[in-house]
C-alpha cells in the first residue's frame, strides 16, 4: 500500500464541510492522518482527496466534534417538545440495517460509495466453466 503524497489539510476540510469549523485543527489534522490509512495510491487519482476528505468527516462526526448537523444518520425525530436519536453501529447492526460503522453517517455512506467504486468486491479464483446444464444463449454444452 503506497501512501498518498496529497492530503487535505485542516482547512480545506472546514471549507468542504463547514460543520466542523469550530473543531480543533489538531482534531481534523489527527482525523486525515488516520483517514489517510486506508485511501493509497491505487485509488483513481481523482478519488484520493475526496475519500480521505469524506473518511475524516466521518471520523469527526463519530466523535461528535462537530458544531451543529453532524451527517449522522437520523433514527426517529420528534417535533415538541424536540427530540432527535441518532443511529447508534450496534443498534443498527443488531436490527440488520447497518453492516458497518460507515453507514451511520452521510460521509460514511459517500466514502463507502467511492470504496466499491475503487476496490470493487471479492475477487474469486479458480472453478470450471461448466457443462452447464441449461441451454445458453449459443446453445446447449451437454454433450
Amino acid at each position: 500500500m503506497s501512501a498518498l503524497t496529497t492530503l487535505p489539510d485542516a482547512t480545506s476540510i472546514k471549507t468542504r464541510f463547514p460543520e466542523f469549523e469550530t473543531v480543533a485543527d489538531a482534531s481534523i489534522v489527527f482525523a486525515i492522518a488516520e483517514a489517510a490509512r486506508d485511501v493509497d495510491q491505487s485509488w483513481a487519482e481523482g478519488d484520493q482527496i475526496a475519500a480521505v476528505s469524506l473518511l475524516t468527516a466521518h471520523y469527526l462526526a463519530v466523535a461528535g466534534a462537530s458544531a451543529g448537523v453532524d451527517g449522522r444518520a437520523v433514527v426517529s425525530e420528534t417535533i415538541g417538545p424536540i427530540s432527535v436519536t441518532y443511529a447508534q453501529v450496534a443498534a443498527a447492526a443488531a436490527a440488520g440495517k447497518a453492516t458497518s460503522q460507515l453507514e451511520t453517517t452521510s460521509y460514511g455512506k459517500r466514502y463507502q460509495s467511492l470504496l466499491r467504486k475503487n476496490r470493487g468486491g471479492p475477487i474469486t479464483i479458480g472453478g470450471t466453466m461448466g457443462p452447464w446444464p441449461f441451454a445458453t444463449p449459443w446453445g446447449s454444452n451437454i454433450a
